[in-house]
């Protein structure tokens, strides 16, 4: 896959990032890609319109194995499993073998090892997360 990003701000921010940006950060077959789906508005509101759909069903569905997922809008979530008592990094070491990775938040401001992030993706890879989960909490009761 490609990974390209922008950003929308001040000239005075802009050029600060600009500051720390390696000289050759993004090739040209990214870029190219990124100019298409600018074009591509349908393609972009179908995307956006299936994140949202699936970040709702996984909420819903981590929120019924007793986990703590915050409301957001972007292509991931942010998770918290003290209810459970479950930190993050003992997830990790769970899914991790099994080929899902997850984001450890115990470095970001507030929060600790009980907080992770997972990415919202396709209904089957949700389905398949929700149940390495389960199988996880049910390894720790």
């Amino acid at each position: 896959g490609l990974r390209l990003g922008y950003l929308v701000a001040g000239e005075p921010l802009a050029t600060q990032f600009e500051r720390l940006l390696p000289p050759w950060r993004i090739n040209s077959l990214a870029q190219a890609a990124g100019l298409v789906s600018l074009r591509d508005k349908e393609h972009l509101r179908r995307v956006v319109e299936e994140i949202s759909r699936e970040r709702e069903y996984l909420s819903n569905r981590l929120s019924q194995l007793g986990f703590r997922p915050f409301p957001g809008a972007a292509n991931f979530l942010l998770v918290g499993s003290r209810s459970l008592g479950i930190t993050g990094e003992k997830l990790q070491s769970f899914l991790g073998p099994r080929g899902v990775l997850i984001r450890l938040c115990h470095s970001f401001y507030n929060l600790d090892e009980y907080y992770f992030r997972i990415a919202v993706r396709t209904r089957e890879e949700n389905d398949r997360l929700v149940g390495l989960l389960e199988e996880a909490v049910r390894a720790e009761q």
